[in-house]
């Protein structure tokens, strides 16, 4: 390759990248849904690396995603719903190369986009209770997780809480993980997750999952117990 192919090729991946951060902000790994049911920017749960939590983020997550801001209401004896869906597109653009060395053969690194693409629902459902829902871009009936929260009673400054989840990759941990340690796939600070978790590097912070979890929090402290399977939806569900 001569130099003014070189000059040119890094040129039109630096106008590639340019137009990806144009289009993505950086924190896509948060979920705008919740920032307008919440009427809250992004950065009133999360700190500068996304997707962790901040302590803000936590108690609404530990709340089932009930709390609401500004957005109107449908009210009633048995419902508490937004008066929209609430809906976000996450995707991810990423460029990998390392140590000097090059990926695929390249002489410039792989550049992976959509390296995830997904449209995530969620929020509230009535009262008591919240949803989180992943669906695959790819593939219109892909269900890749999903969990319902049930905050089921409270004790002092301790909330009980049921909540039945199935997830394609994210772990046990999906069901409730507060910490920003990795011990959920999804929820870590930096992208090489293997490197930075001991329970992403053991596999014991991904893979498929299904089941139920137990949880007993406050503001300083969560319990969780999960009774779970290594599968994922019926026709992959291990007993």
């Amino acid at each position: 390759m001569n130099k003014k192919h070189t000059i040119l090729h890094f040129y039109a991946m630096g106008m590639l990248l340019l137009v990806g951060s144009l289009i993505l902000p950086e924190q896509a790994s948060a979920v705008p849904a919740f920032a307008r049911q919440t009427s809250m920017p992004c950065t009133a749960c999360h700190f500068q690396h996304f997707p962790a939590l901040n302590s803000f983020g936590r108690t609404f997550r530990a709340g089932g995603y009930t709390l609401t801001g500004g957005q109107g209401l449908i009210e009633g004896d048995d419902i508490s719903l937004p008066l929209m869906l609430n809906a976000s597109v996450i995707t991810k653009l990423r460029y990998q190369k390392t140590n000097g060395n090059t990926n695929a053969g390249s002489d410039f690194g792989v550049i992976e986009w959509p390296d995830e693409a997904a449209l995530l629902v969620g929020g509230k459902l009535a009262k008591d209770a919240g949803f989180l829902m992943e669906l695959g871009l790819t593939d219109a009936n892909s269900f890749l997780s999903t969990k319902v929260h049930f905050n089921v009673g409270k004790a002092g400054n301790t909330q009980f809480s049921v909540i039945p989840f199935s997830t394609d990759g994210l772990g046990s941990g999906y069901g409730f993980e507060l910490l920003n340690t990795g011990a959920q796939r999804s929820q870590r600070p930096i992208e090489e997750r293997r490197g930075f978790s001991a329970a992403q590097a053991l596999g014991l912070g991904s893979g498929e999952a299904t089941g139920i979890a137990l949880v007993a929090s406050s503001h300083n402290y969560f319990i969780n117990y999960t009774p779970w399977v290594p599968g994922w939806e019926e026709n992959n569900l291990e007993v």
